[in-house]
């Protein structure tokens, strides 16, 4: 009999450490898993942030305080002759105790249903991979079982046009290998892919995105494309919210930026085309290179400066085109979009309305380090860097626009008086972190890929706003042969801005030039 007992003793304390560890295996275990991934989960996606979050929080917050603070006596006084109830809230202290594990079960709830729903979707994309033969060769345990290696999910990046990227360690696939099987996995996910790449380009990590808008591949200049200008904007390119473009009217300049080869100078042709062709803007090219990528425009007619006295003279006359600009805005209009709107109404003979005036810099670097000249000319360096300065100060509201393109944005190059006026970025490959953020003022995240895999992918960053977009490929063949360059109409103090015999060229002083150059009367007769 005692043989029978100490058996059933045995097999009691047996089933019972089993069943504890089972508890512990396949209920404590995974729970507090979930709860690790749940809070990794909040702070990654900063959650925290959201107000649904800060209202559940309170809510525990609340339900622990008054847990803490409830009156045990009165709890002790409900059943006073229950034992355990009298010994629970009189004999002990259960104030603190109760308001810590009602805090715990509360947030440890809300992180539980976060780290669940993080678990089935790797389970789901692990199913996912398992299908499309995206795993490695070598074996691991997972589950007490010998299985392939998947690639395991990262991080979540929710996107502004709706779509998010799941960012997936790599297990040596290559990223030519994901991008084959891409209609496999949007069949097994059930959901469309809009691109997969390297995250960072580090191949030990892969972005794939769902949903939001694809941007392009590759993208064509066209009529069409460039049909979205407005009146006062052009066409960047296509971003994930569709065709980008470029408010003057907002943002009056733009710096243009990348490595050799990047495709900067074919941007900068695409922007310069549409502004003289769908804005009707004046052009003044500035090229210490010799010209060779603007020798189509040149063929406009279109005026091409590799001198820098030649640049310090358009400069200040630029200047003292601004200032007349705004002493005729007096009284009229702020700026010359309403100014000319406001000359439609006049009666009488119609007046030829004020042009945007357009000076693209390429390569800035060649105009404002001075490492890149002779030493004689560092104080000519010295009155281009001010005379730029000022324009991009000044010029906000008069129509002339500054687009400078570089390859090497450090401060050097430009300048904080230059940088800080130029609101505009468009931002090409770099290879390291430090030209992004001179140019940015921020890194790329996922980083732009090399222009030799993808090539005219640019960041366009206007403030907080910032925007992957593909630009146009612009060739020679898309410009109108038959269009040709005027300066002689839309403005009041440039004409002959380049002859150096001109009289208001030989004051260097803008405002001295300006007053000897013209009269208000004498415009607006």
């Amino acid at each position: 009999m005692e043989r029978e007992i100490d058996k059933a003793i045995d097999r009691a304390g047996e089933g019972l450490e089993k069943g504890v560890a089972s508890i512990w295996k396949k209920g404590l275990v995974p729970f507090f898993n979930a709860v690790g991934i749940g809070i990794r989960e909040v702070k990654q996606k900063e959650i925290w942030k959201t107000k649904p979050f800060m209202w559940y929080m309170g809510t525990v917050a609340g339900a622990s305080v008054a847990a803490g603070i409830i009156d045990s006596t009165y709890l002790a006084d409900l059943y006073p002759d229950n034992f355990i109830w009298h010994w629970l809230y009189h004999e002990q202290p259960m104030r603190y105790p109760l308001a810590l594990t009602v805090g715990f079960a509360g947030g440890s709830y809300f992180f539980y249903n976060k780290g669940k729903n993080v678990i089935k979707l790797r389970q789901r994309f692990i199913l996912a991979f398992e299908r499309c033969g995206l795993y490695s060769s070598r074996r691991v345990m997972i589950d007490n079982k010998n299985r392939p290696e998947y690639p395991t999910l990262f991080k979540e990046i929710v996107g502004d046009d709706g779509g998010i990227t799941f960012v997936f360690r790599n297990v040596g696939i290559p990223v030519e290998e994901w991008q084959k099987t891409k209609p496999s996995l949007e069949a097994s996910i059930g959901e469309k892919i809009s691109r997969i790449e390297m995250f960072n380009n580090k191949p030990s990590f892969i972005a794939v995105k769902l949903g939001g808008v694809e941007i392009p591949e590759k993208l064509d200049f066209s009529e069409e494309l460039i049909s979205h200008c407005g009146d006062s904007s052009i066409v960047v390119g296509v971003g994930e919210q569709g065709v980008l473009t470029h408010d003057f009217k907002k943002n009056p300049h733009v710096l243009v930026g990348g490595a050799t080869g990047a495709g900067k100078t074919v941007v900068a042709n695409s922007i310069t085309y549409q502004c003289i062709t769908k804005l009707d803007g004046m052009l003044y090219i500035v090229d210490f290179k010799g010209g060779a990528d603007y020798a189509a425009f040149e063929d406009m007619g279109i005026d091409i400066i590799s001198e820098r006295e030649i640049v310090e003279r358009l400069l200040q006359r630029l200047l003292v085109e601004n200032d007349a600009r705004v002493q005729l805005f007096k009284g009229k209009a702020r700026n010359i979009w309403d100014y000319n709107e406001w000359l439609k109404k006049q009666p009488g003979k119609k007046k030829e309305p004020l042009r945007r005036i357009f000076v693209l810099i390429d390569e800035l670097a060649e105009l404002t380090d001075k490492k890149s000249c002779p030493k004689d000319e560092h104080e000519l360096v010295d009155n281009i860097v001010g005379l730029t300065s000022r324009i991009a100060r000044l010029s906000r509201f008069t129509g002339i626009n500054l687009i400078l393109a570089t390859q090497r944005p450090d401060a050097n190059v430009v300048p904080g008086q230059i940088k800080n006026n130029v609101t505009g970025r468009i931002c090409g490959y770099f290879s390291d972190d430090v030209a992004y953020r001179i140019m940015l003022d921020f890194i790329p995240y996922p980083r732009l890929p090399d222009p030799e895999v993808l090539p005219g992918r640019f960041m366009y960053s206007i403030g907080a706003r910032k925007r992957l977009v593909q630009t146009p490929y612009f060739q020679d063949q898309h410009i109108d042969p038959n269009f040709k360059m005027d300066y002689s109409r839309g403005m009041l103090t440039l004409e002959g801005a380049l002859d150096e015999g001109h009289p208001s060229n030989q004051e260097l002083s803008p405002i001295a030039s300006h007053r000897q150059s013209y009269s208000i009367e004498d415009i607006e007769d």
